[in-house]
């Protein structure tokens, strides 16, 4: 047991001197991302994407209600079946506009993970530039440390960088 104590320290003791000599620094991946002109351009142009699907949903959506309130108004009118049939079809539309929400939700997330990643691999070569430019020898990310200096945080360079292009 005194043997794995010993080789344990000694382990911790060599890994420390390795860490002080090393030129180490940090960056904040979602101040960065959420700092880049890149993102902005991602969600206008996600944006632009989907506004037909999302005003064609408002639409449907704003039918449906204009009818709902019909009914409602005409109810006392209304004869057993019409009201059966205007319910299956505030149902159906019910269904359609949930069904086409759903698939809408589906795909923004989808097509925002693919932007996502082209950003990342931006950023991330950013950061390999700068850290050989810069002669860093560990680059590691800010939420994975318990306690950084800000002097050693390099994501407003990163930024700064990213802004140029």
């Amino acid at each position: 047991m005194n043997q794995f104590l010993a080789a344990a320290t000694m382990a911790l003791a060599l890994f420390t001197g390795t860490a002080q000599a090393a030129n180490i620094a940090v960056v904040d991946f979602a101040r960065i991302i959420k700092n880049i002109p890149q993102s902005e351009t991602v969600q206008k142009t996600l944006q632009a994407e989907f506004e037909p699907k999302m005003k064609e949903l408002q639409a449907l959506e704003k039918s449906m209600q204009e009818k709902q309130e019909t009914a409602r108004r005409n109810e006392a009118l209304m004869t057993d079946t019409q009201k059966k049939e205007l319910i299956r079809e505030l149902e159906e539309m019910d269904a359609s506009l949930k069904l086409k929400a759903k698939a809408l939700q589906q795909d923004g997330q989808l097509r925002q993970r693919e932007e996502n990643k082209k950003i990342l691999i931006v950023v991330q070569k950013a950061i390999t530039e700068i850290s050989q430019k810069e002669g860093y020898d560990l680059v590691v990310e800010r939420q994975s440390t318990l306690f950084t200096k800000p002097e050693l945080d390099i994501s407003a360079k990163v930024i700064e960088h990213l802004s140029k292009k």
